[in-house]
């Protein structure tokens, strides 16, 4: 039988693993955003960025993009798989330099 102290001990024990465990994560995810803003820095000067924004940021379809930016569905999907590709290339380089870019 363990007694109410050890039981109180475990207890404050496992909390603080799963603060410690939560602030990592918490670290993690703002590496991974500072990662990933980066990378849209470096595309924002692209004509069609706001492709990016409008879709994905916003959730706009495609089709909704064209009408606003005046051209073919075609041509937002395009660029998006474009824009997709770039910040791919930015975000993990050594997989997109291992496949033959």
């Amino acid at each position: 039988m363990c007694s109410k102290s050890t039981y109180e001990n475990t207890s404050v024990e496992s909390q603080v693993l799963k603060r410690e465990k939560l602030e990592a994560k918490k670290r993690e995810y703002a590496r991974e955003i500072k990662i990933i803003e980066s990378a849209l820095k470096r595309i924002k000067d692209d004509v069609y960025y706001c492709i990016i924004e409008k879709f994905y940021f916003r959730r706009r379809s495609a089709t909704s993009i064209a009408v606003q930016l005046c051209c073919d569905v075609a041509t937002v999907n395009r660029n998006k798989r474009r824009l997709v590709k770039k910040l791919n290339e930015y975000l993990y380089p050594d997989d997109f330099y291992s496949q033959g870019g």
